[in-house]
């Protein structure tokens, strides 16, 4: 059994807003990795987590990814689990996200699917480095997708989030990323199940449990762990939920609560 699970959610989180991490805690994940379990998770694509861990210098095939928010949860190139939205499911939320005016977004093989140009998916390939593929219509091109995505305008994002039919709900997990996407997943799917996973399999006690978050979709995962931390840029949300509050993503928050939690420890 590794001494401690340390999860991580990547976007204002463990990057700043430029998307780097500093060298200082690239530094300090390698010290760490030797005799602790590290989690990345976040609602990226596995291919996009796989290149920052890779950029930060760990050993991949030690290291945990939760992709799409929860979906699938891997160890370096192996498969632990993985769960979908599949057929008529994949259209009914295509249908609410257009009756309320959001781009119709998803994911095949590493490709970022949309059905109609717009700012947002750009900004998403922008974000996650990954490739795009117009389709006409994605319920009719996929039958199995990881997760589904609204994008638009944040005031549209809010609204639809707020009127999401109860069907709907009570069929899939809703939650909001970033303000300009809305995600959607199979039911009971969030960051938390990956946490779950680790301890009921005793992979790693309860007590020796640490994540960091700053967004709504990290709310799930902070709950499951003794040690919850949002940074300061973190939605207000993320704060009543987190026990602890670190610096921002761009004032190196996550190194700085690791260094002062490792000295205490010492």
């Amino acid at each position: 059994m590794k001494e401690w699970l340390i999860a991580f959610d990547i976007d204002d989180t463990l990057i700043t807003d430029e998307g780097k991490t500093s060298t200082r805690l690239n530094k300090l994940l390698l010290e760490l990795q030797e005799n602790n379990t590290l989690l990345f998770s976040s609602g990226r694509p596995y291919e996009s987590i796989k290149s920052i861990v890779e950029t930060i210098g760990l050993d991949f095939e030690k290291v945990y990814i939760c992709a799409f928010n929860g979906s699938l949860l891997m160890k370096g190139n192996d498969e632990i689990y993985s769960h979908s939205i599949d057929g008529d499911d994949i259209n009914k939320i295509a249908c609410f996200y257009r009756d309320n005016h959001l781009y119709v977004q998803s994911y095949d093989d590493g490709l970022i699917l949309f059905e109609e140009p717009n700012e947002y998916t750009e900004l998403e390939k922008e974000i996650t480095q990954q490739d795009t593929k117009r389709v006409e219509d994605i319920p009719s091109y996929k039958t199995t997708v990881p997760k589904m995505m609204g994008v638009g305008h944040e005031t549209k994002v809010k609204k639809a989030f707020e009127i999401i039919p109860a069907d709907l709900r009570s069929t899939f997990h809703f939650t909001i990323t970033k303000p300009f996407f809305l995600e959607t997943m199979a039911k009971g799917i969030s960051k938390g199940e990956a946490i779950e996973y680790f301890i009921k399999n005793e992979l790693v006690g309860y007590e020796r449990t640490m994540a960091f978050g700053d967004s709504y979709n990290d709310i799930e995962m902070l709950q499951q762990v003794k040690y919850s931390v949002s940074v300061d840029n973190a939605v207000d949300k993320v704060k009543e939920v987190a026990e602890h509050t670190t610096k921002s993503n761009n004032d190196d928050g996550v190194y700085c609560y690791l260094n002062h939690f490792i000295r205490g420890m010492s």
